[in-house]
């Protein structure tokens, strides 16, 4: 378990590949118009507030940049991975570090690959109590 600076309990492999995760995210990101455009809305409304949203999907830069324009529109955000074929390390690790994410990385055993929802529940629960 990795431990942010806001001790934020999230399972990935490993912070230190957050550097390449937030250069492949902004990457993404500049291919991502519609969503920027949301994102500005998002920031200036923030019509999520108060609200949780729970994601298992497949961590890329993509989806990254989903997360982010929600956590940006005020919603409490965690992610588990749903796929360790397609879990991006360095994107996760990125998440955690760089946008206070809950994450939960599902590369960790066939136990979790058969029951994701456990791990996004057990994460948004740990990521609302602190």
């Amino acid at each position: 378990m990795a431990t942010t600076p806001t001790q934020m309990n999230c399972d990935i492999k490993n912070l230190d590949f957050a550097d390449l995760g937030k250069k492949r995210i902004e990457w993404a990101n500049q291919s991502m118009k519609v969503l920027q455009i949301i994102r500005k809305e998002f920031i200036k409304n923030q019509p999520l507030k108060g609200v949780r949203v729970s994601g298992c999907l497949h961590v890329t830069a993509e989806t990254a940049n989903l997360a982010i324009c929600l956590r940006d529109g005020g919603a409490d955000v965690v992610l588990c991975a749903s796929n360790p074929l397609s879990t991006q390390d360095d994107i996760s690790a990125s998440l955690v570090r760089d946008h206070g994410s809950g994450l939960c990385d599902q590369g960790r055993g066939q136990r979790h690959l058969l029951q994701p929802h456990s791990c996004c529940h057990r994460s948004q629960a740990a990521h609302h109590h602190g």
